[in-house]
């Protein structure tokens, strides 16, 4: 037998759950009017800050720790680094609705475009990946030859040093 709950109790418990998966939703009161349960609901834009905040933490956090599957690795290293994606993927969806909310908390770098073309952020990102499953195979020299071949084709300083700092660890750590 289910236990019997009055409509009122019934309704703030469906809404209590509700409340608890919307993180950006906030009771603020509560009352009785009548039979009537009366509830009030806000926005809370300081929280918004700070779940903001959190997200970014944790993006930070999963961003370092695709890295680190990279660099052991830790096999089947694409499928976890594509998990880690997916994920950080999630978590932008989510600061993308809070910045739609309050656009002050955009930060400044997504209120501008990049200074890089779309095409030499793919071709690192492309080579990035196929580094990933040679040193899966233990083919290191192969993943180093991939940068090496990227700078020769003289990117922005930017991405030039992502390329040898990336060259550095795998000879660190796979003494190559």
């Amino acid at each position: 037998m289910s236990p019997y709950l009055p409509p009122s109790l019934l309704t703030l418990k469906i809404i209590t759950v509700k409340i608890a998966v919307n993180p950006l939703i906030h009771l603020t009161s509560l009352r009785y009017a009548g039979d009537q349960l009366v509830i009030h609901l806000s926005k809370n834009m300081a929280e918004l800050k700070y779940l903001n905040e959190l997200l970014s933490a944790a993006a930070g956090i999963l961003d370092s720790a695709a890295a680190e599957i990279r660099d052991i690795p830790l096999n089947p290293t694409k499928e976890n680094i594509s998990t880690i994606g997916k994920a950080l993927t999630l978590i932008i969806d989510i600061q993308l609705q809070i910045y739609q909310i309050d656009p002050k908390l955009k930060p400044e770098y997504l209120k501008r475009s990049s200074p890089y073309p779309a095409e030499i952020n793919r071709r690192y990102g492309d080579i990035v990946i196929k580094d990933a499953d040679l040193c899966d195979l233990k083919m290191y020299q192969e993943a180093i030859s991939l940068y090496e071949d990227f700078i020769s084709e003289n990117p922005p300083e930017f991405f030039t040093n992502m390329a040898r700092n990336r060259i550095s660890k795998i000879k660190k750590d796979y003494s190559v």
